[in-house]
């Protein structure tokens, strides 16, 4: 769930955080410091960079070639992201017996594996429900300018 794209957004959306308050609504960084988190490789920093990016929560700058925080990360919390980066919280493989056997084969109730799915929805909603109370704020004091 927390996979190292979603790390190094976090990560990302916090040291611009830092960089916007501390210098102005235009002050950003170049792709070097962000590489430099070293929270990921740098493959990681670019996918994060480009999902980020493709959602509007940073921009980028080619004349000055820095990116910028596009959004207040106030109210952001790990759901959105989590959402953002998997479509959905989940931990190991999702089971979905329409997509193992087709929409005609539905063995829930016959095989009892209804119990299974029913758990599987209740903890979806208490974990939604934990991410969305996790603000990507919450993670500055780790960060690499933040923290310091």
């Amino acid at each position: 769930m927390f996979s190292r794209q979603l790390i190094c957004a976090v990560f990302i959306l916090n040291e611009l955080s830092f960089v916007k308050h501390k210098y102005g609504p235009q002050a950003g960084l170049g792709r070097a410091s962000l590489n430099k988190l070293g929270v990921a490789s740098n493959m990681s920093v670019n996918r994060a960079l480009s999902r980020l990016k493709s959602s509007y929560y940073v921009s980028y700058s080619t004349l000055t070639k820095l990116y910028t925080l596009s959004v207040d990360i106030t109210n952001l919390s790990m759901l959105d992201l989590v959402k953002l980066f998997h479509g959905s919280p989940v931990i190991g493989e999702e089971y979905d017996p329409a997509l193992v056997y087709g929409d005609n084969y539905l063995p829930l109730k016959e095989h009892g594996l209804e119990i299974f799915v029913k758990a599987d929805e209740k903890l979806k909603c208490v974990i939604e429900t934990e991410l969305l109370e996790m603000k990507i704020l919450s993670f500055s004091n780790y960060t690499f300018s933040s923290g310091n």
